[in-house]
């Protein structure tokens, strides 16, 4: 199978990801992540990284690394907080807290 790389927006990690255009999962920190290198639209206004899909994985991301098992009682006010947030938020946030667990 062909691979391409890619530097996760997420954790900044430089990873290789299979040479399909579809949403996968960075091998590094688990956020979903394209392979922007290898799209031939080349328009970002159309970006599959904005569809609804994306963000719902971006925030199960989020929730999942960030939240995990603390205080589970507040599982469903940390999700609306995050609905609130742009993805390049989440993507800040998500980042943040992978790099200060390093």
């Amino acid at each position: 199978m062909k691979h391409t790389h890619e530097l996760c927006p997420h954790c900044d990690t430089e990873v290789k990801l299979q040479n399909k255009f579809k949403l996968q999962s960075c091998p590094s920190c688990k956020s979903p992540i394209m392979p922007c290198s290898i799209c031939e639209d080349m328009r970002c206004d159309n970006c599959p990284l904005e569809t609804p899909e994306y963000r719902e994985k971006l925030i199960d991301a989020v929730m999942n690394t960030c939240y995990q098992d603390d205080d589970p009682k507040y599982e469903q006010s940390n999700r609306a907080y995050l609905e609130t947030q742009t993805n390049m938020e989440l993507s800040i946030k998500l980042n943040e807290y992978i790099t200060a667990e390093l």
